[in-house]
């Protein structure tokens, strides 16, 4: 989960089974803390009547290709593809060592989104958002492969 060391708030989701059992025992605490109304609504949608929950496409990062300075290529497993500027997230004590640009570069693919030698990261549900931001800022509707 990611509370305080980064923004925004969210968890990373690998085995939808799991995630729909542990998000319906733990409803009251993921309202309590406001996950619930920001990303885990997006993610998962409960139906009361029934007490299940439907998984949403969850994004995953499958390839990250440095271009320059603060920018990243992007992939992901649908198949949309876009330049993100990383510069703005990198606040924090977690992200500060990778404003030195080689250290930046040092990013890899793993758990379906970017990380750093650090373990710093950037949820891929952001980086999916950043990526159809970056396509419609330049007039264009995000390369999707369905």
């Amino acid at each position: 989960m990611c509370y305080k060391d980064h923004g925004p708030r969210g968890f990373h989701a690998e085995h939808q089974a799991l995630i729909r059992l542990w998000a319906q025992l733990n409803r009251a605490s993921l309202d309590a803390i406001g996950l619930r109304s920001t990303r885990v609504s997006r993610l998962i949608e409960f139906h009361p009547w029934n007490e299940e929950a439907t998984v949403i496409f969850l994004p995953h990062v499958i390839r990250a290709n440095h271009e320059q300075e603060f920018r990243i290529h992007l992939t992901f497993n649908d198949g949309t593809e876009a330049t993100v500027d990383f510069e703005a997230w990198l606040t924090g004590p977690i992200f500060e060592p990778l404003r030195d640009l080689p250290y930046f570069q040092k990013l890899s693919v793993d758990g379906g989104t970017g990380v750093w030698p650090n373990a710093a990261d950037i949820a891929p549900e952001t980086l999916y958002e950043a990526a159809q931001a970056a396509q419609s800022n330049r007039g264009m509707q995000p390369t999707s492969r369905h």
